[in-house]
């Protein structure tokens, strides 16, 4: 006798999983970032981890990619490879150097991409402040 399957098994796993059209949305209102490590020159940044340190997570943004955020990728901060060009910084200080980056490379960066950047990194600055 074969025991039957239960019907909702798909309803399970969509009760309890982000959808991914939405998963930036949720990213950016619920990762806390404490700490930034941007990739390049004071003049031409491609990479950004936003780290939760606690967690010891990232959030890792290809600054110049073309792909869409609901598949940014969260990464092990133990697997973020530390170069001459990494710099890490307060979240306070990302965004200003984000802002005032020239981009004097031939790539410059995905406009919506980097827009959201700077919006979860002031959000997180916000909450810090106590702004929420």
């Amino acid at each position: 006798m074969q025991k039957g399957i239960a019907d909702n098994l798909i309803d399970l796993d969509a009760k309890f999983a982000v959808l991914k059209t939405e998963n930036w949305s949720f990213l950016k209102e619920n990762f806390p970032v404490d700490k930034v490590m941007l990739v390049g020159l004071y003049s031409d940044f491609y990479k950004a981890y936003c780290i939760d340190t606690t967690m010891g997570k990232a959030l890792y943004f290809d600054i110049k990619s073309q792909n869409c955020l609901n598949d940014i990728s969260i990464i092990d901060t133990k697997n973020i490879f530390v170069g001459e060009f990494t710099k890490e910084v307060s979240v306070e200080s990302a965004i200003s150097l984000l802002e005032n980056c020239s981009y004097d490379a031939a790539s410059k960066p995905n406009e919506e991409k980097f827009k959201e950047l700077i919006e979860l990194l002031k959000i997180n600055s916000d909450r810090k402040l106590g702004y929420s």
